[in-house]
């Protein structure tokens, strides 16, 4: 499974999903993440996907499983 780093900055007219870190702005981490050629992305065993974004919360549920 690869995964990119994302900050969800909330602001005064709405909100900003980026990669880019910026230093002493209140922000939320999230993941993007991939799943491998092969394999899905599952929490749940029920859903399955090939990329999700993720809250870093939600980051330990998340697991790869072979298609």
């Amino acid at each position: 499974m690869k995964k990119e780093v994302y900050y969800l900055y909330l602001c005064d007219n709405g909100t900003l999903l980026t990669p880019a870190y910026m230093e002493e702005v209140p922000h939320k981490k999230n993941y993007r993440l991939y799943a491998q050629e092969g394999y899905m992305l599952t929490k749940d065993d029920e859903e399955f996907f090939s990329q999700v974004f993720v809250s870093e919360a939600e980051l330990p549920l998340w697991k790869e499983v072979k298609q």
